[in-house]
């Protein structure tokens, strides 16, 4: 039984990485008649002192990358308009501004049970028309986050970018 449970688990934990990004949520409102889509939540950067998790939603028109992060097992915070930015491979930067300000939590930035003890936060980013299409479209080299600590950098793998580039295409 205990085999069984360890196995079970571990499929679990592995599983996540096997199917690739999907659309969670793709519903209408009932009672606002509002369009509502969410994609899955997938690893943008990962390592020991930083890791950032992302998803892409949707209502109508209006778009917003929510992201869940941790900074080792620090508490931060970050202010309505601190800044998300990316680079390009082509050299050009992408800044989004946060909607509202956020404040780190015990598993806020966790995507499933690894790290849920821990501290991060989960903050939306404004995503407007013109720079869903760039980041949609564009190749991504580097993120930096403005924190209540600073600001911290993280180079993001082709992998990871190839996957973020596919996942704006789910709200197409």
């Amino acid at each position: 039984m205990t085999k069984q449970i360890i196995l079970l688990s571990m499929a679990m934990v592995f599983s996540g990485g096997c199917f690739g990004q999907t659309l969670e949520k793709n519903e209408v409102d009932e009672f606002t008649g509002r369009k509502v889509k969410h994609t899955s939540l997938e690893v943008l950067t990962k390592n020991m002192r930083f890791s950032l998790f992302y998803r892409i939603m949707s209502e109508d028109d209006k778009k917003i990358l929510n992201i869940k992060m941790m900074i080792g097992n620090k508490v931060f915070s970050i202010s309505e308009g601190d800044e998300l930015m990316f680079k390009m491979k082509d050299g050009q930067v992408i800044i989004l501004p946060c909607l509202e300000f956020v404040v780190t939590c015990t598993g806020c930035g966790a995507r499933g049970f690894g790290g849920s003890a821990g501290q991060g936060i989960n903050a939306n980013y404004l995503l407007s028309q013109e720079n869903f299409e760039l980041l949609r479209t564009g190749n991504l080299e580097k993120i930096r986050v403005h924190t209540s600590l600073g600001y911290g950098d993280a180079d993001i793998t082709d992998s990871n970018s190839k996957t973020f580039q596919r996942t704006f295409m789910l709200l197409n």
